[in-house]
């Protein structure tokens, strides 16, 4: 039997409804779409509200439990990285180390595709946005008083290094989408 998370279900649902909110302002504004840049757009909402789901959900309640504060966050840097580099044997300790260095790549590529942004941008940008992730992962542990997702500092790590290496494979998306928009002309 197939199970379908509900949290699937609300996301294509919100998606929807964006992606037509999306055309219609596209509308009102009178501008012409370009289908690569609609693509780009919608692809983008779709990446975001998969980071989202990736990164806070589940949300698990178990306000009984007596569980330490001190599972919620993990400060030593390199604990977590160097730990799951000596157990890659074990998939899910891969998955996380390659999934925390991918996680923000795709948002430096969107950020970067119509201009090549500052190299000071492409390091505070997914500072600010990893901090804010595991900041509001660490809250939703205190708030339903179970580790759901651990703040760890290594996730920060491993999302400035994807974030970086996606804004530099920018400059080809960018290329690619030059010679697409050509070719639709």
């Amino acid at each position: 039997m197939i199970t379908i998370d509900p949290s699937v279900i609300v996301l294509v649902i919100f998606y929807m409804i964006t992606l037509t909110f999306l055309l219609l302002i596209t509308k009102i504004r009178k501008k012409r779409i370009y289908s690569i840049d609609f693509f780009i757009q919608a692809t983008f909402i779709l990446y975001l509200m998969m980071l989202a789901k990736y990164t806070l959900l589940p949300i698990r309640l178990f306000a009984d439990a007596d569980i330490s504060a001190a599972t919620y966050f993990q400060l030593t840097p390199l604990t977590s990285i160097l730990f799951y580099l000596q157990n890659l044997d074990v998939p899910v300790y891969g998955i996380q180390l390659f999934g925390n260095l991918i996680l923000l790549l795709p948002f430096a590529i969107y950020l970067n595709i119509k201009k090549q942004r500052s190299l000071m941008f492409n390091i505070i940008t997914p500072i600010i946005i990893s901090l804010s992730i595991e900041t509001l992962q660490l809250l939703i542990d205190f708030i339903t008083h179970f580790p759901n997702k651990i703040f760890d500092v290594d996730d920060l790590l491993l999302n400035v290094a994807g974030f970086l290496i996606g804004a530099l494979l920018s400059k080809y998306a960018r290329a690619i989408i030059g010679s697409l928009k050509l070719r639709l002309q």
